[in-house]
């Protein structure tokens, strides 16, 4: 089965089937809980049997594994914007915060697992560490760009750096959780841009212009899944395809090969039609008897013999 198309492109290596069971589970999850994620809940919400996620999944807790991978993904992703070279300091700052809520606004499928992470993962050790090096990352990250932005002086000479950063990386994620409560109402880009902005105001030095301009995320879900059915078709037929040219290619060694065989057979029939002669050699060997006959008439040759005998009577 094809994968399914998301913002993280060839990056994301979830099938089709996997990803709407993912999806399933974090819509149970954000409507009834964590606990709620069972697989009887997951199969009935997702429209399918209880053995089906048991095909894609090693149990729940594989589910829970495989969630806690697409919420790596979404840090990574995020992660990446902070990496942006053309911009220092609150530039960059936005930059990567307006960007993480585009991403978040274009591809809402898991809501509630970025928002809620530590409520989904808290019964399992083992991820529960890892989400919160993740999360110490993140900070890192944010104050990170406060400490560029106080060394390049677009910050006022009193601000913190880790208290700002704290209460940036709060905000950020005050707006997750308020997006995941009304998705359809509430517009993480909007109201990224009233946290930056105020931001700005609070601990940014006066007269500075922000230089960030947005670029337009590639929307691959939204735009490519109607076409997904034809692309599906496609690659099956690529498959069929696939599959039928090996047995070409042998058709085509195959006659490849049969040609020069064909060649040296034209050429043996020169060859070979002394040898067709044969047969004729052999006819003179049945045609012995007749040459029989012919010694059976040679007797009369005694003819001449008896011509001498009667020349001395005379």
């Amino acid at each position: 089965m094809t994968n399914e198309t998301t913002i993280f492109g060839e990056d994301w290596s979830f099938s089709r089937a996997k990803s709407l069971l993912l999806q399933a589970a974090a819509e149970v999850m954000c409507k009834q809980g964590p606990r709620a994620a069972t697989l009887k809940n997951i199969a009935g919400h997702a429209g399918v049997t209880e053995p089906a996620i048991f095909r894609h999944f090693d149990g729940v807790d594989g589910v829970f594994q495989s969630l806690f991978s697409v919420y790596e993904l979404y840090f990574g992703l995020f992660q990446s914007y902070y990496k942006v070279a053309e911009y220092t300091g609150l530039d960059k700052l936005e930059s990567a915060l307006l960007q993480m809520m585009q991403a978040l606004k274009t591809d809402r499928k898991f809501g509630y697992l970025l928002s809620q992470p530590d409520a989904i993962f808290r019964q399992y050790p083992k991820l529960k560490k890892r989400l919160e090096e993740i999360r110490a990352k993140e900070k890192a990250s944010v104050i990170e760009c406060l400490k560029e932005a106080k060394a390049k002086g677009q910050l006022l000479a009193t601000v913190d750096v880790e208290t700002t950063g704290l209460m940036v990386y709060g905000g950020i994620y005050a707006l997750l959780v308020s997006w995941n409560d009304n998705i359809d109402g509430f517009d993480p880009l909007k109201e990224g841009r009233k946290l930056i902005n105020g931001a700005r105001q609070a601990f940014g030095k006066a007269g500075l212009v922000s230089k960030v301009v947005l670029k337009p995320i590639e929307k691959t879900a939204p735009a490519t899944k109607p076409a997904a059915k034809p692309a599906g078709k496609t690659k099956a037929s690529a498959k069929a395809k696939s599959s039928q040219a090996p047995a070409a290619a042998k058709k085509v060694i195959k006659a490849t090969a049969a040609k020069p065989a064909a060649k040296a057979d034209a050429k043996k029939p020169a060859a070979t039609k002394p040898a067709a002669v044969k047969p004729a050699v052999a006819k003179p060997a049945t045609a012995k008897p007749a040459t029989a006959k012919p010694a059976a008439t040679k007797p009369a040759s005694a003819k001449p013999v008896a011509k001498p005998t009667t020349k001395p009577k005379a």
